[in-house]
């Protein structure tokens, strides 16, 4: 007879054991979020814009293009460099790719706090920070993303297991509320933007790649929601 060992980490389960599914802590830090996000703008945006420019390098990757990295503008907008363009498949979904990122970065991690991993969040989240700062190609770039690599590895690795879960929690509305308010009321609609592109090279209208991110962003915000305020 085989027997099994299991190995628990004390800490982790501290975190995980905090109740955030339908607590007060859900709620507040949903519309403290949203107050952020809505009144903040462009310091707000910041952090939503570098999941969104994320999404283009990840699948510029992931389609084999290559990129040379991202820059933030003053604003909250940024910009992703791209290796070897031209129209393709590949640079269609790479284009179409940065709007529903954070939209779906955030589901991905309501899913997992109403699954009790809030812990996980906070170390998903260190990681792709510390991938992005590898990635900012300009000044700006750099300080929005190493201060968020400051602010959350302090929370991770010297933060009490509530403040774990909060970090956890404010992350997710942060992409969930941000993402689907800068891909529906604050989208970009000038002639550099991503719908722009997207339609002077598939005469698909504008509106036509709007009402898809808003969509997906939607979608995921109200799956979200659930995940974390209802039990």
């Amino acid at each position: 007879m085989i027997g099994v060992v299991q190995i628990t980490d004390p800490t982790l389960d501290a975190v995980n054991a905090i109740p955030v599914v339908g607590e007060p802590l859900a709620w507040g830090l949903g519309f403290a979020m949203l107050l952020l996000v809505v009144f903040t703008d462009s310091w707000a945006r910041s952090l939503v814009t570098v999941a969104h420019e994320g999404g283009h390098m990840a699948m510029a990757v992931l389609t084999f293009r290559g990129h040379r990295g991202f820059t933030l503008k003053d604003g909250g907008g940024g910009a992703t460099e791209l290796i070897r363009y031209h129209w393709s498949v590949s640079d269609l979904l790479t284009t179409f790719a940065g709007y529903p990122t954070p939209c779906l970065l955030g589901l991905g991690g309501a899913a997992a706090i109403g699954h009790g991993n809030a812990w996980a969040v906070v170390w998903a989240s260190l990681f792709l920070l510390i991938w992005s700062f590898f990635q900012a190609a300009n000044a700006l770039a750099n300080v929005v993303t190493l201060l968020a690599v400051i602010g959350v590895g302090w929370a991770a690795l010297a933060g009490t297991a509530y403040v774990h879960a909060a970090v956890a929690v404010g992350m997710v509305w942060w992409m969930l509320i941000g993402g689907v308010y800068y891909s529906t009321i604050a989208l970009s609609r000038g002639d550099r933007s991503d719908a722009h592109l997207l339609a002077s090279r598939t005469l698909i209208p504008r509106i036509v790649w709007h009402a898809a991110w808003a969509a997906i962003g939607i979608a995921c915000l109200v799956a979200g929601a659930r995940h974390m305020l209802v039990r």
